[in-house]
């Protein structure tokens, strides 16, 4: 008689806790997928974020905020070009002219990180930070080439670079460019 209500026991808490689980996977919201545009917002977040710590890197000659700098902005060349995939598989050149527009934001953080990146190697004394330095302007080179990838295949779906650096506005917190006095 004691086995049984033992076992009745065991089997009361795996319903009781599977109950529970129910509840809470019922009643846990799941986050709605960001839309193409979203991405498009978050990424130009992500390399304004990296156009200002790259420029920092580039005063300062810190490499570890040009390497957190080129974190950001693998991530967003990576959301860019996620979204000029879906515009030229959907045809849909609205969404390629702003993964375009979102692109040339990534190109200039990039841009800088390889400044940053090969002025702290041509200027430290330091074996290690030479090396790690030359390491980043190569990987920062290589999303500068999924940048002109994603350029490429967002043009291909009707999109226009003249429109693109139009649209571009520089981080507030960096310097504008200004033209050189000839």
């Amino acid at each position: 008689m004691l086995k049984r209500i033992s076992v009745s026991k065991r089997h009361l808490v795996a319903i009781t806790l599977g109950m529970f689980a129910a509840l809470l996977f019922l009643t846990t919201p799941v986050p709605a997928a960001e839309t193409p545009q979203q991405q498009l917002e978050r990424a130009e977040t992500l390399s304004a974020e990296a156009t200002v710590k790259a420029t920092l890197a580039l005063e300062t000659g810190d490499l570890a905020l040009a390497q957190e700098a080129q974190a950001l902005a693998t991530e967003a060349a990576e959301i860019v070009s996620t979204v000029a995939d879906i515009a030229a598989d959907t045809g849909d050149t609205a969404l390629a002219q702003a993964a375009l527009n979102a692109s040339v934001g990534v190109g200039e953080a990039t841009n800088i990180i390889v400044g940053a990146a090969e002025t702290i190697a041509a200027t430290s004394t330091d074996t290690a930070t030479v090396e790690a330095a030359t390491a980043l302007a190569t990987t920062a080179t290589t999303t500068a080439e999924t940048t002109t990838t994603t350029q490429e295949t967002a043009m291909a779906t009707g999109a226009s670079m003249a429109v693109a650096e139009e649209a571009y506005e520089p981080p507030a917190d960096t310097p504008a460019d200004t033209p050189a006095d000839t």
